[in-house]
């Protein structure tokens, strides 16, 4: 369905431009067949594609914005290095990225969405002049927003980088599942990929896995038990998952695993609270109302 809507709209259809060059893109077409034309971040240019699906447009159309006004604008990331601290600095040369300057980038488009986001006409945007509209609203809050993140970014390597060194001693099942949990949590792209309230929960969650290190060593029951709850629902959100694809999740599927990660503060280091109430049962109610949703 995909390959017939863009061939019918190949008139939108674009490859990839570093400006606004779209005319005037609509935000719905229904001939031959109901499709919904969106920017597309294709990382050194923007292009233009038409999806069957409103929602998958809508998130490729943010996207495809986040990543034009970067292309458009300037870049701060020179004055951002020159404020960051020794400890931000040596933090960030242990990242999963492929180089300090990669995170940089990551960091930026993170802001530059969640500044898009922050005014909520995404989806309006739909020529050069709401273009240029909209990267004069975002421009200036830039810089500032960017070093509070590279700053937060080192706060989290410093914490995964410690957590590393901490596995070595646990028992086999809890070096894994800590691991695995680690991994999904600090990866290349993780800055921009983490939404704006897990974000400011990522230190806490790292602080809990250290919490578990800790405990796991003077309280195996407590450990063991909390594992068997938590291998359970991530073998189940596992199987959630797999019914995507590869794409980009659904919004409540991929809130799922943030409410996971609430649960294992709650079983594993319970006094540094949790932003929602959670339980296994809460957890499994948000799986079910995820798959009842894509279903209608």
């Amino acid at each position: 369905m995909s390959r017939t809507l863009n061939a019918a709209a190949s008139h939108l259809i674009h490859d990839g431009a570093t400006e606004w060059v779209f005319g005037v893109l609509p935000a719905r077409i229904d001939e031959p067949m109901p499709g919904f034309p969106a920017l597309v971040d294709r990382v050194n240019r923007v292009g233009v594609q038409v999806f069957a699906e409103q929602g998958a447009a809508v998130r490729e159309h943010r996207n495809g914005l986040r990543r034009l006004v970067t292309l458009t604008t300037v870049d701060p990331t020179r004055s951002v290095v020159a404020r960051m601290s020794n400890p931000t600095k040596m933090a960030l040369a242990t990242s999963p990225y492929a180089s300090v300057p990669a995170l940089l980038a990551d960091a930026r488009l993170k802001v530059t969405g969640e500044a898009i986001d922050a005014l909520g006409s995404a989806q309006q945007v739909r020529d050069a002049d709401g273009f240029a509209k909209l990267t004069d609203a975002v421009r200036a809050g830039v810089a500032p927003a960017m070093q509070a993140a590279v700053a937060g970014a080192g706060e989290v390597l410093a914490l995964a980088g410690e957590i590393t060194t901490r596995l070595d001693g646990l028992p086999a099942d809890t070096a894994e599942d800590i691991s695995e949990q680690l991994g999904g949590l600090v990866y290349p792209g993780f800055i921009a990929a983490t939404p704006a309230g897990a974000w400011r929960r990522l230190p806490t969650y790292l602080r809990a896995i250290r919490r578990r290190i800790e405990g796991s060593r003077t309280n195996a029951r407590q450990e063991s038990a909390g594992l068997v709850v938590i291998s359970e629902l991530e073998d189940e959100y596992a199987q959630l998952c797999a019914g995507f694809g590869s794409g980009t999740l659904p919004p409540a599927v991929a809130e799922v695993g943030w409410l996971l990660e609430e649960l294992r503060v709650s079983l594993f280091a319970q006094t540094l609270g949790t932003a929602v109430p959670v339980s296994a049962k809460r957890v499994r109610t948000a799986m079910a109302a995820a798959k009842a949703g894509d279903s209608h």
